[in-house]
């Protein structure tokens, strides 16, 4: 039953003697101690541990006796094979995981075939490694027993997959290969594996391998590999043989023995001096190359589980040197058969791990020597042995009457597989496999050779897996069977490729394993070539000017699909149903071409493509020489990014209107390219015109106006409608913002609508009075009601009057014949008129008219003055009596009488026949009839002045007074002029007549 563990508290007080004494006396083991509690943990052998514990008991300087138990972790890892891996809780390890995680890191190096770093559960715990062999991947695995050793020490675990490793955290594995496929090594690649493993630091090297012979040479590399730190591992072998093996045997080397679930030797174990401790070895289930799993036996495998222990020591403690390792290691060991057979015991992870003590130990080895021996054989024992080869190898596809010699040869490893199976599958598209009647296609043979068969069965319905059960078949021994028959024989499928016949062993009491690569394989070659095809995906690119979209591939194929070199080279003609120009080059962003080739040592080409236009374009590729073939491709071109604004409506032509009911109209965002392109944003449009009217926009016909509008992200165009009531070509200018700038621009046509009434175009004229009608022209045009220029529907006479009190005149032409109407035909929109007035003034001129329309416009024209001609004086006609003055205003007037204002100051003024003027005032000196003549600048004018005598004033006087008869009387007459002027006239003139009655006395 094994042994178990008593947890031993003395009192206090005792000396270290007298424990040890008390110790001794009532029997057990001591494993360690714990001195601050005065604690030891005695072993003892289960069936006992009652009876010694009482023991203890008895004696008063024993405080307590407790069972050091088992604790069971929190945690169990999730690995769907973990129950399998009897080997970890048998170390203690399901007491170490979940409850201890490393501060530092180890690595260990392992010696041997390579392993399968593409093994998900070996993810992310293999480092670049070293490969003795030229040409080799270290990161590789032809053979399966370094996989199989990684997965043993380093598995991932908890991750849902496979099985857990025994350093389950802060440890990763560096491959080493120096054996080859078969397992197998020189001593030199060995040697220069450990040194170089030593010399990239590895903090533990595994060599799951043995020989009996002795290599100083490899004694040397592992001292120098010791003298850096290593710990060093190797498994003694499976012979069953107490004789020693190497490098096991090594000084400074931990030489591993394997045990089995009861803590006994297992029966394949070496052991003796080699042997320094022992580990589980015993259907060990572990990784195996391909991603796959397996369950081998041996000290290959128990070698592993104490490099993964020593090196999560490491890790736990990293200042611990390899000595102090392998001392914990020995130390901490459980009991398990003799020390012969198991050296220091079987491994305990769990103590280890709890072990701070700094007791050390250094393998001593076994004494001896000898030359540079080998081959170094691999220990471990499992199913999957041997190999099978197939000839021929190569098939063409679609092809009929093959027929395939399939040899098996079991393994180099030792023994037989005697009861064993090997079975092959055969893959779904070759021929069905059958053993009825070798007439007829798919017959398997009769296996014949040195490898016994016992039988052949076929199973499945496509893969089908053809099963020989094996007799007495021992190593290297060989079976030869062939895969053909009558009629087709064995017909080729139709797809092109490498068809793996898997092959997998067993021995008896075994499970079916994969033979380690190479697997038969016969390739499958394609057949002539005869098509194009386009083994790309469609594309979906955004519109570009040059060709970068892509790569796109052509493909010559046989009838099959199966890609094939055409015979000689194919050119191919590339085409696009695009209305664009589009581009075709070999390289990215390349010089366009219209054609590539396709050359009888390849089976495709490829070229890229560019498209400015959105859209689903068809790329054709036409082939010709090997063979004719025409194929299409329709790609998708996306719109790049909008980043302006176009119109994609016709312009417009409309009817003036002050309604915005034109459209509508539609403008659109777009990129670089022209294609309509949403907006990453909301892009505001603003709406101007270049109409001198007040235009309007709006959502829709006749709606609320407007000035700007949106395009929102979800849309890439909008529309509205214009009104505009000035005819002509006004340009719309919408201007984007937001999601990027752009302004663009369309030039509408606004048309007049029906003529309804005149207007007088032409400014009002300023011209000087004539007679003549030759002032203008003055145009009258017919107009919508907008004002726009439009000719009437039929003829529009227009009657032309005037509001001169002259006679004025109108004419066609300038001085002709005189009329009073003139006409617009439909044909035009105005007509034009000459004038003429002689009287100055503002005379309002009336063209009204009737016919299409009625209408009446007005206008009104200023006449002017012409130059002075003549005066004319003020009063033009007077009266006045002797003695008085007249003053007059004088006026200058054109040809027509029209004034030109008071030219008093500017003229002179003359009176005839006598008299005097001053200024503009004359006095005439006689009594009678005179004229006034005023001048200025030689122009003159006349008034009329009539003069009247002037009232006197007689006084008589005689010289007696009174007188008598006849007295002599003289009279005198005194005579005054009563002048209504301001003076008196002197010295005037007369006749005074004297009279007595009747009778004149004299005069």
């Amino acid at each position: 039953m094994g042994t178990v563990s008593l947890l031993v508290k003395l009192v206090s007080g005792l000396t270290t003697a007298q424990e040890q004494a008390l110790l001794t006396a009532y029997g057990g083991t001591e494993r360690t101690s714990i001195s601050a509690l005065h604690l030891y943990v005695v072993d003892v052998p289960a069936a006992q541990a009652t009876a010694i514990g009482a023991r203890y008991l008895a004696d008063r300087r024993v405080k307590s006796v407790e069972l050091d138990h088992v604790r069971k972790t929190a945690a169990s890892p999730s690995d769907p094979l973990y129950s399998s891996q009897w080997n970890l809780p048998q170390i203690g390890w399901d007491h170490v995981y979940g409850s201890v995680t490393p501060t530092g890191t180890a690595t260990i190096a392992i010696l041997d075939t390579g392993v399968d770093a593409s093994h998900p559960d070996l993810a992310g715990r293999v480092l670049p490694g070293y490969s003795a062999f030229a040409g080799s991947d270290p990161l590789t695995d032809p053979n399966g027993h370094g996989t199989e050793m990684a997965g043993i020490t380093v598995a991932v675990t908890d991750n849902q997959t496979g099985v857990a490793g025994v350093a389950y955290s802060g440890v990763s594995i560096i491959p080493v290969q120096v054996l080859d496929s078969a397992g197998v090594g020189q001593d030199s690649d060995i040697v220069n594996g450990v040194i170089w493993a030593a010399d990239n630091r590895a903090s533990v090297i595994l060599m799951p391998f043995s020989n009996s012979g002795f290599s100083q040479n490899l004694q040397d590399a592992i001292s120098y590999a010791w003298s850096k730190g290593a710990v060093l591992v190797a498994a003694t072998g499976n012979d069953g043989s107490p004789n020693a093996t190497y490098p096991a045997g090594d000084a400074d080397v931990v030489g591993v023995s394997a045990t089995d679930p009861t803590d006994a030797l297992w029966s394949g174990s070496n052991y003796g001096v080699d042997t320094f401790i022992a580990a589980p070895g015993v259907n060990i289930p572990t990784t195996n190359p391909g991603g796959t799993y397996t369950t081998i036996s041996g000290t290959s495998a128990s070698s592993a589980m104490v490099a993964g222990v020593a090196a999560f020591e490491r890790a736990v403690d990293p200042a611990a040197s390899n000595a102090v390792i392998v001392g914990r290691l020995a130390h901490d060991a459980d009991p398990a058969g003799t020390a012969g057979q198991t050296g220091n015991g079987r491994v305990n992870m769990q103590r280890v791990v709890a072990d701070t003590s700094s007791i050390s130990a250094t393998p001593v080895g076994v004494p001896g020597g000898g030359p540079l021996l080998g081959p170094y054989t691999v220990a471990a024992l499992h199913d999957g042995d041997g190999s099978m080869t197939v000839t021929p190898t190569t098939a063409v596809a679609g092809s009929t009457g093959n027929s395939f010699t399939f040899t098996f040869t079991a393994g180099a490893g030792g023994g037989n597989m005697n009861g064993g199976a090997v079975a092959m599958t055969v893959p779904i598209g070759w021929t069905t496999p059958q053993t009825t009647n070798s007439a007829n296609p798919g017959f398997i043979s009769t296996a014949t050779g040195t490898c016994d068969v016992v039988s052949t069965a076929i199973t499945g319905t496509g893969p089908w897996t053809v099963t020989f059960t094996v007799g007495n078949c021992s190593t290297s021994k060989l079976f030869t069977f062939t895969y053909g028959g009558g009629g087709t024989k064995v017909t080729a499928p139709t797809t092109a490729g490498a068809y793996q016949f898997t092959t997998q062993t067993k021995v008896s009491g075994g499970t079916l394993t994969n033979i380690q690569p190479p697997q038969p394989t016969i390739t499958v070659n394609p057949a002539a070539a005869s098509k194009l095809v386009f083994t790309t995906s469609a594309l979906s690119f955004t519109a570009t000017s040059s060709p970068t979209a892509g790569p796109i591939t052509v493909q010559s194929q046989d009838s099959f699909g199966n890609p094939s070199n055409p015979s000689s080279t194919e050119t191919v003609a590339l085409t696009s149903s695009s209305p664009d120009s589009p581009k075709f080059s070999l390289t990215s962003g390349g010089s366009a071409l219209t054609s590539v080739s396709i050359p009888s040592s390849a089976n495709s080409v490829s070229f890229f493509y560019g498209d400015t236009k959105a859209g689903t374009p068809t790329i054709t590729a036409a082939g010709s020489g090997a063979f004719s073939s025409t194929v299409t491709q329709t790609e998708t071109v996306n719109a790049a990014a909008a980043s302006k604004l176009v119109f994609t409506s016709s312009a417009l032509s409309l009817t003036a209107t002050s309604n915005p009911t034109a459209g509508p109209i539609t403008v659109q965002s777009q990129d670089s390219f022209g294609n309509p392109s949403n907006p990453s944003s909301t892009e505001t449009v603003a709406l101007t015109s270049s109409s001198p009217d007040s235009p309007k926009f709006s959502l829709t016909s006749g709606g609320s106006t407007l000035t700007s509008v949106s395009i929102p992200s979800s849309a890439n165009s909008v529309s509205f409608f214009y009104g505009d009531t000035k005819a002509g070509t006004p340009t719309i200018t919408a201007t984007g913002s937001g999601a990027f700038s752009s302004t663009v621009t369309q030039t509408e046509t606004v048309n007049a609508g029906a003529a309804s009434k005149l207007v007088f175009t032409s400014s009002a004229l300023s011209l000087t009075a004539t007679s003549s009608p030759t002032a203008g022209p003055i145009t009258v045009q017919s107009q919508d009601s907008f004002g726009n220029p439009s000719n009437p529907s039929s003829t529009e006479t227009v009657a032309l009057t005037s509001s001169s009190p002259d006679s004025p005149r109108f004419s066609l032409t300038s001085g002709g014949s005189t009329l009073t109407s003139v006409s617009i035909p439909s044909s035009a929109n105005s007509v034009s008129f000459f004038y003429g007035d002689t009287k100055a003034g503002t005379p309002t001129i009336t063209a009204t008219g009737s016919g299409a329309f009625s209408s009446t416009a007005t206008q009104t024209e200023t006449v002017n003055t012409g130059s002075l001609d003549h005066l004319s004086l003020s009063p033009i006609t007077s009266s006045l009596t002797f003695g008085q003055s007249q003053t007059y205003i004088a006026t200058g007037q054109d040809q027509f009488n029209n004034s030109l204002g008071d030219v008093t100051s500017a003229s002179t003024f003359a009176i005839t026949p006598d008299g005097s003027c001053v200024a503009a005032t004359c006095t005439p000196s006689s009594a009678t009839s005179h004229t006034v003549t005023g001048t200025d600048s030689g122009k003159t004018g006349t008034a009329s002045l009539a003069v009247n005598k002037a009232d006197t004033t007689t006084v008589v006087a005689s010289s007696t007074n009174p007188s008598v008869s006849g007295q002599s009387v003289t009279f005198t007459a005194t005579v005054s002029v009563n002048s209504p002027g301001s003076a008196a006239v002197a010295n005037p003139s007369g006749t005074v007549t004297f009279k007595d009655g009747l009778t004149t006395l004299g005069t």
